[in-house]
């Protein structure tokens, strides 16, 4: 599961990305009483707030180097030994 769900103390559901990567959204077609009484809204978008989401784009690089170390490339993306960028 990528959600973290629970009661937010005021009897609504509270709905909690497990990751920060996760991007999700209410369908408009839902029930209208069941979204009411669960406090959701329907046609909102809920979008990741990674920082890693503003890096650029598939397969972008960072070069760093620590403590005076050899330099090291990180390669973000969602390909194998990426940083994950979704």
């Amino acid at each position: 599961m990528r959600f973290a769900p629970e009661d937010d103390g005021s009897g609504n559901l509270k709905l909690d990305a497990v990751t920060a990567d996760v991007d999700f959204s209410i369908n408009a077609s839902s029930t209208d009483a069941t979204t009411t009484a669960l406090g959701l809204t329907e046609g909102t978008n809920h979008n990741s707030t990674s920082l890693l989401d503003n890096i650029g784009s598939s397969g972008t690089t960072l070069t760093i180097a620590v403590n005076g170390g050899a330099n090291q490339q990180i390669t973000f993306g969602t390909g194998a030994g990426q940083v994950s960028t979704r």
